[in-house]
């Protein structure tokens, strides 16, 4: 209880800044459009209505109607008339923004990324023409129901319609971004929404300024006054179509950036997920592995070829079970960058050293050509070391025993091209066309080595593509990256 008073003193601030704010955009509109008297081309305070209450509920509502009622009843000079058919007008101002804010809350299309074209259409459509008719239906039922001259009473109507549309379009999405102030609707959507948004609110006003100015102009003569209208009909539905596709096309951007962004959260997500996952999976295994090793040294002093066979068999299942699952924790780490960039010196004498023992056991030679002067590349250290330890790997189970391995890096430009060469068998002669897939390896790996390659090369914004090696015989995998460049290295 002791909140309540506190809450209805905000509730009525509120009201009044909503109420102050309406009847001051509606002043305003009026004074820059007054040759267009009750049927202004763009009336900003329709959007500034539904946005109210949109955001603050309809709490808002009374100042709604209340500031529409002083709006068609008073000028900016301050001369008001009295007519009764101001109050169900007003009335039906507000309804209008309750019928925005019902639409768009039961559809969802407030927290939703709008990327997909029917739910924008959805969108664009009841904060614009679909919910901005009620005021206008209002105003032309009192027209009909008046003795005047109908004609231009609903060509008035059909203008306040056009011109409550306008407004919203424009309005209703800044607010959306701004207000509250503190947490908008739509905070994610600011960085990329609000100046453009700025930008065609101006575009609109000024065009819909100048084409006031000639209106005035042109009214002069009075045999142009009828076709004048219809000059003034067709501007305005055409500014509402570029609002409407303005509108939408900035909206489809920034949902399309947003569900980009959402997906490399979940995948950042999923990735830890797996790489926690496939962590607990390996300490069981390695356990295995010793223990197979045990195992197996029993079953030779015991003379059991068949059970000591039997024990191999399950110890090259559960090794490539331990390669498999590295290379799965590698896939979901590779995407993931840990510097801003990587050196290639350093990264390959990391591999060097890492694989060392597993060439020198298959007695295999490593042959390395790398620049002199010390290279960065635009991409993560870990994830350099990663794609070039999964060639060396993949080009290491190719050439077998006393294979050749060879690993060469040149600068051609601004990009570093890396080739790793086998004297293995090679890939198959499509292999180039699948080279973005996973492809089952000749000695039995899944492919997840290349997987790997194929990801760090997309994150580096980079090329990949293999061939055979015309100096070994067998694969040569070629990797174009992106290089870091000085300002001063670039002026040479």
């Amino acid at each position: 209880m002791p909140d309540s008073p506190r809450s209805i003193g905000r509730l009525l601030l509120l009201n009044f800044v909503v109420a102050g704010a309406y009847i001051a955009l509606a002043m305003q509109a009026k004074l820059a459009f007054a040759w267009e008297a009750i049927a202004v081309t763009l009336w900003l305070p329709a959007g500034l209505a539904n946005g109210a209450v949109l955001i603050y509920g309809p709490a808002v509502a009374p100042a709604v109607a209340f500031a529409n009622l002083i709006s068609s009843a008073c000028d900016p000079a301050g001369h008001c008339t009295a007519d009764p058919w101001f109050i169900p007008i007003a009335l039906a101002a507000a309804g209008q923004a309750l019928l925005v804010r019902s639409v768009l809350h039961r559809q969802r299309l407030l927290h939703d990324s709008l990327s997909r074209i029917p739910r924008l259409m959805r969108f664009l459509l009841w904060a614009g023409p679909a919910g901005c008719w009620p005021a206008a239906a209002t105003y032309a039922v009192s027209v009909l129901a008046s003795d005047g001259n109908r004609a231009p009473g609903l060509t008035r109507a059909l203008f306040w319609w056009v011109g409550d549309s306008l407004g919203s379009l424009l309005l209703l999405p800044l607010l959306l971004v701004l207000l509250p102030l503190g947490a908008p609707l739509w905070q994610e959507r600011r960085g990329v929404v609000l100046r453009p948004l700025l930008a065609l609110l101006f575009m609109l006003s000024l065009v819909t300024f100048l084409g006031k100015e000639l209106a005035e102009s042109i009214a002069q003569v009075p045999r142009l006054v009828e076709p004048l209208q219809l000059l003034r009909l067709l501007l305005s539905v055409t500014l509402l179509l570029v609002a409407f596709g303005g509108v939408g096309l900035l909206l489809h951007v920034d949902g399309m950036l947003l569900e980009s962004q959402r997906l490399l959260r979940r995948s950042r997500l999923a990735a830890d997920a797996a790489g926690a996952l496939l962590h607990e999976i390996g300490q069981p295994l390695l356990r295995l592995h010793l223990l197979m090793e045990r195992l197996a040294e029993a079953l030779k002093r015991w003379e059991a070829p068949g059970a000591l066979a039997e024990v191999a068999a399950a110890q090259r299942e559960l090794d490539n079970l331990s390669t498999t699952s590295r290379g799965i924790q590698e896939l979901t780490l590779s995407g993931m960058r840990d510097s801003t960039e990587a050196s290639l010196q350093d990264a390959m004498a990391t591999v060097q050293a890492q694989v060392s023992a597993s060439l020198d056991r298959l007695d295999q030679q490593l042959r390395l050509s790398l620049p002199t002067p010390e290279l960065r590349l635009a991409i993560g250290q870990a994830q350099l070391e990663a794609a070039l330890r999964n060639l060396v790997l993949n080009a290491s189970h190719a050439a077998g025993d006393g294979g050749v391995i060879r690993l060469e890096a040149e600068r051609l430009g601004r990009e570093l091209i890396v080739r790793v060469e086998d004297s293995g068998p090679g890939f198959d002669p499509q292999a180039s066309s699948r080279i973005g897939f996973r492809m089952l390896s000749s000695w039995g790996g899944q492919g997840i080595g290349l997987l790997i390659v194929r990801r760090v090369v997309d994150e580096a914004e980079g090329h990949l593509s293999v061939r055979r090696s015309s100096k070994l015989g067998g694969a040569c995998v070629v990797l174009q990256l992106p290089l870091i460049t000085s300002r001063r290295q670039q002026k040479r």
